[in-house]
């Protein structure tokens, strides 16, 4: 049924792009061909996606094509800095690939095609995210203390004392949901998939469970629309009632965190739920004279569900890489530990954490992370944006490129230039380190860092960008101050296709041992 779907839809859409070719064919004929036919019809493009194999061939045509390929009538993809990520993530609009981001029904400010919507929703947001104030935030740090002295260590003991090995990307995904949620709405409103295992498997099977379907709201959403409204359906109805009941699931923590700050007056709130994110965006509405009841609850839902999901899942599948790298390479692991330990030992007793200052400052750290996310981009696929309508661009060495064509970059290839991080398939910490040990400064590696792309760039480069860094430094450094790990063994650790991708096989196994 699938396929035949996917042949209608095709058949549907090569009137529509031919159409559009009109005035465009000239100006775009010269851009090289991932395949013959994209200049005519979409259906290669979208073979390679339904298939969920964009990334690897969008690559092998780069390597074939340069940095600049035709991947569809009015598509293209980009890899290369000048004259490419920094032109069209500057200032280029967001394609409507994007609403199939939305929650609840509606938008949020990863989704927002207005300019000035998302201004003005990160200008509410940027300072309680910016890097300042999560280095120097109490209840953070207190949430953190909580979750990884009060809930982690317990798993990683009990399996350190009995040699049984803990798979870790659940363990993971668990742990990044814990925090983010506690960042989000306070630590008493927040999940606590660690040591509620019912919980974790329910919640994290109905948010997983729509990503073999992304591809129809994602590419088909028109053709999707019609065909489901003629009484089949592409995605399971228990598909579209877990996403539900996910989004629910959410709401209700909204609810419980506007209950704490404003449903009594005379309600002591403990520092641990202090200073959320729900709290920054609700006062933000409020002394603008908007009522959180209504549309604008949902839509506070839809922004903080989109904050949830992207801030467990990118960090948990960060983690899960990095742990399955260090676990195979000892001397690294023990170099990693040689650096954190000393500060965990001085405040372990009081189960407190370092100062988020001096873990931001470990050289090693930085790049074990730096090269975790540059070899496994959790937002691995292509970021798509449309040129500026009603006129011509360049990019490239390419002109006269016309307005409305889908236009993208993905750090899965940005991340694989040889020439600017050799022998890319490795994974070579040290080549964000000096001789000396230091870690190599923006002028001394320009390169290495322009095509660093793991958190987009430009005006919508990732909000979460220092809270995703911080989360894996705490998370990682807590491990490897207390245990060692090896590996065991794992399903298939490639990299899932996607917008975000984690390991295929989602199974990797490890043995604790705790160290003094």
């Amino acid at each position: 049924m699938a396929y035949l779907v996917f042949f209608l839809a095709i058949c549907g859409l090569i009137y529509i792009h031919y159409a559009n070719l009109t005035g465009s064919k000239s100006s775009i004929g010269k851009i090289p061909k991932a395949h013959w036919s994209v200049g005519i019809l979409p259906a290669w493009i979208l073979w390679i996606r339904f298939q969920q194999r964009e990334n690897e061939e969008v690559q092998k045509a780069h390597e074939r094509c340069g940095p600049i390929v035709r991947l569809g009538p009015k598509e293209l993809s980009i890899n290369v800095v000048e004259g490419g990520v920094k032109t069209v993530y500057g200032s280029y609009e967001k394609h409507n690939w994007y609403k199939s981001f939305w929650n609840l029904g509606l938008p949020n400010m990863f989704t927002f095609g207005d300019f000035s919507l998302h201004s003005e929703r990160r200008r509410a947001l940027s300072r309680i995210y910016s890097k300042t104030h999560l280095i120097h935030s109490e209840p953070l740090k207190r949430q953190n203390e909580a979750i990884l002295y009060g809930r982690l260590t317990g798993i990683l003991k009990k399996h350190a004392e009995t040699g049984e090995p803990l798979e870790i990307f659940g363990t993971m995904l668990s742990t990044t949901m814990d925090i983010v949620t506690a960042f989000l709405f306070g630590l008493s409103q927040s999940s606590n998939f660690l040591l509620d295992v019912e919980q974790r498997n329910l919640r994290l099977k109905q948010y997983q469970g729509r990503g073999p379907y992304a591809f129809y709201a994602q590419e088909l959403r028109g053709f999707w629309a019609i065909v489901e409204k003629l009484g089949f359906r592409l995605v399971p109805k228990a598909v579209a009632s877990d996403t539900e009941e996910f989004e629910k699931w959410i709401l209700g923590m909204c609810d419980g965190a506007q209950q704490k700050l404003y449903g009594s007056s005379s309600k002591v709130i403990a520092k641990t739920d202090e200073g959320t994110v729900y709290e920054q965006l609700s006062a933000s509405l409020k002394s603008a004279g908007r009522e959180i009841a209504g549309e604008e609850r949902s839509a506070i839902a839809s922004e903080m569900t989109d904050h949830a999901i992207a801030g467990h899942e990118t960090s948990g599948i960060a983690l899960t890489y990095l742990i399955y790298l260090l676990s195979r390479e000892s001397k690294l692991q023990r170099a990693l530990r040689d650096e954190v330990s000393p500060l965990f030992t001085r405040c372990a007793s009081s189960k407190e954490l370092p100062a988020f200052e001096t873990l931001d400052q470990l050289p090693l750290l930085h790049a074990c992370v730096w090269e975790v996310l540059r070899l496994y981009p959790p937002i691995c696929g292509a970021q798509a944006r449309l040129t500026p309508r009603h006129q011509n661009v360049r990019l490239g060495s390419y002109t006269h490129i016309p307005g409305g064509v889908r236009v993208s970059a993905r750090a899965f290839c940005l991340h694989r230039n040889p020439d600017v991080y050799p022998e890319p398939h490795l994974f070579q910490p040290q080549r964000w380190l000096n001789k000396n040990g230091s870690v190599k400064k923006v002028n001394e590696a320009p390169e290495m860092y322009h095509w660093w792309w793991a958190f987009g760039s430009g005006g919508r480069v990732c909000l979460g960008n220092h809270f995703a860094l911080h989360d894996i430094k705490v998370v990682v450094s807590f491990i490897y101050a207390f245990f060692e790990t090896e590996f065991v063994s794992s399903g298939d650790m490639a990299q899932a296709e996607g917008y975000i991708g984690g390991p295929r096989g989602g199974n990797l196994m490890v043995k604790f041992k705790g160290v003094e």
